[in-house]
């Protein structure tokens, strides 16, 4: 306990945001566990915020709560949801270029750079998925098909990087602090509740393609599943970037060899 407080006290030391030089390099350094909550935090705001105002214009979401989805079709919400997918693709960039320097030396070469790949990927998807979502039924091309498979692309891209992730975690753990596991289960009780309602939304959705009529659930209450379940979506890059606490993400930029470099650095002394 007293191991675990005392790391924690070193990564609250740690400043938000930083600058400094190094010879004739300069380097950025972001404190990743600090900085999380207030990048998510506007996140949080975009969804909420829109869905809120639709109930109180457009929507009697006491009768018909509109999906995620549903609500980006329409006209005035289509902008904040492609807002919000296209700084949640940010984030996401933050979170792949962390995972990918923190598992340096950790996992495989291959497993590394399928990581990023994916991750990058994903990113990209979701912000096309914001803008095809936005002119679905509005355009020649058949974008609502297309939206549906980077949809579904995402959606199984995710599973993938996420459970590569945590199986890479779980592989080195004992290279973890005591603050970083205690975070690490925390993750897994995460993943618990965020896997329940990913299959009950799933298995929701399947019983219903058999026959729109047979629903075990109102489309009221699924519906808010999807809004609980786009929640824990939000909140997860938070969640996995408290396992890198006590470390910063540096931003490397030497004039004098025109590079660049990003690295993940745990600090000792802070």
């Amino acid at each position: 306990m007293e191991e675990l407080e005392k790391e924690h006290k070193k990564a609250t030391e740690i400043p938000l945001f930083s600058i400094r030089r190094k010879e004739k390099a300069t380097i950025f350094s972001l404190n990743l566990s600090k900085i999380s909550w207030f990048i998510i935090f506007p996140m949080f705001g975009f969804i909420y915020a829109n869905i809120a105002f639709a109930c109180l214009t457009n929507f009697s979401c006491l009768q018909f709560l509109p999906t995620p989805l549903y609500l980006g079709c329409f006209r005035g919400h289509d902008r904040l949801f492609i807002v919000a997918c296209t700084y949640f693709a940010a984030i996401l960039v933050l979170l792949n270029l962390s995972t990918y320097s923190y598992f340096k030396a950790k996992v495989s070469p291959v497993t590394r750079k399928g990581l990023f790949i994916l991750g990058f990927s994903l990113s990209v998807v979701l912000a096309l998925i914001g803008l095809t979502d936005e002119a679905t039924g509005a355009h020649t091309i058949p974008l609502e098909e297309i939206n549906y498979y980077l949809v579904l692309y995402f959606k199984i891209g995710s599973l993938i990087w996420i459970g590569q992730v945590y199986y890479s975690f779980r592989k080195n753990q004992d290279l973890l602090n005591p603050n970083s596991k205690s975070w690490l289960r925390k993750f897994e009780t995460f993943l618990a509740i965020f896997g329940i309602l990913a299959l009950s939304i799933i298995f929701e959705q399947s019983y219903l393609s058999f026959d729109s009529e047979l629903s075990l659930v109102s489309e009221n209450i699924e519906a808010l599943l999807e809004w609980v379940f786009l929640g824990l979506i939000t909140l997860m890059p938070a969640v996995i970037m408290q396992i890198f606490k006590g470390h910063v993400l540096e931003f490397a930029i030497d004039k004098s060899q025109d590079t660049e470099g990003v690295e993940l650095k745990r600090m000792e002394n802070p």
